[in-house]
């Protein structure tokens, strides 16, 4: 058995991936493999190791020159070689999804937590009225609900943790049949995990620090009576000619689109993403 840098990813000529059923690299002993098919001295591939800062492209236009009575047809630089293209494009998608996803999920997370907490407050309103009557601080009921926060964020860190090593490990063990490297092992730092745990909580504390003030600061008079109704007004389109030419229920959808533009914004912007 062997193994060569340029066929870390062992692929047929004019194919798009890596086929071991259909085609492989052999091995043999020069002199046997030169005898076997008469050919002597022959050769039809060559790979030349540069020194330190030199340049690629002196040495390929140079080389081509060389080769090109032979029958040369080319050379190229290494992050041109089908293999180590494969195997670094393959290294920038993972670190685009690596740095993409996570950022995805814990805006998720962080909008779904905030939206969580400030129906919890709202059906606390009166709990935290008492507690700031028998003298609870802002400091210590807005505490109360960010350990809250960050209990529930540290049961998600220990699932994520173990879900992401062993997910880790399955996937080395898919790129270590994939690719062929003498060797590849599954590793995982602590800072990693360290690292990980801050940003979740940060992005899940960013999240509720909102409905966290509010409660806070929510004066006990206040909090121990129902919350107030919203205040609506008229919009332009409701005094509109077109309203006026519309069925009730459309009225009553473009109303609401109206009266809060912005989270009918970012609502149809998440569909579309989602398409």
């Amino acid at each position: 058995l062997a193994l060569s840098p340029e066929f870390v990813y062992a692929i047929a000529p004019g194919a798009l991936t890596s086929d071991d059923l259909r085609y492989g690299i052999g091995w043999m002993g020069r002199n046997a493999l030169e005898a076997a098919y008469d050919l002597e001295g022959a050769f039809n591939d060559v790979s030349l190791t540069l020194l330190r800062g030199v340049r690629p492209e002196a040495v390929i236009e140079q080389l081509d020159g060389l080769l090109d009575r032979y029958g040369g047809t080319g050379a190229f630089a290494r992050a041109d070689q089908i293999s180590n293209w494969f195997l670094m494009n393959e290294l920038d998608q993972l670190a685009t999804v690596s740095s993409l996803l996570p950022a995805i999920f814990l805006a998720v997370a962080a909008f779904l937590t905030n939206m969580v907490l400030a129906r919890l407050i709202a059906t606390e309103r009166s709990e935290i009225g008492l507690m700031k009557a028998f003298g609870y601080s802002n400091l210590e009921v807005g505490w109360h609900y960010a350990k809250m926060v960050m209990a529930m964020s540290a049961v998600g860190i220990v699932i994520g943790c173990v879900a992401g090593t062993w997910l880790g490990q399955i996937i080395t063990k898919n790129y270590a049949e994939l690719f062929k490297f003498p060797f590849l092992f599954f590793r995982v730092s602590p800072w990693i995990f360290g690292l990980a745990a801050l940003v979740t909580l940060i992005a899940a504390l960013a999240g509720t620090i909102g409905a966290v003030r509010r409660a806070a600061t929510l004066p006990p008079a206040e909090a121990m009576r129902p919350p107030a109704p919203a205040s609506y007004e008229h919009t332009r389109f409701g005094d509109s000619a077109l309203a006026r030419w519309l069925d009730q229920p459309t009225r009553i959808i473009l109303r609401q689109i109206a009266r809060w533009p912005g989270r009918s914004m970012l609502t149809s912007a998440g569909m579309g993403l989602s398409v």
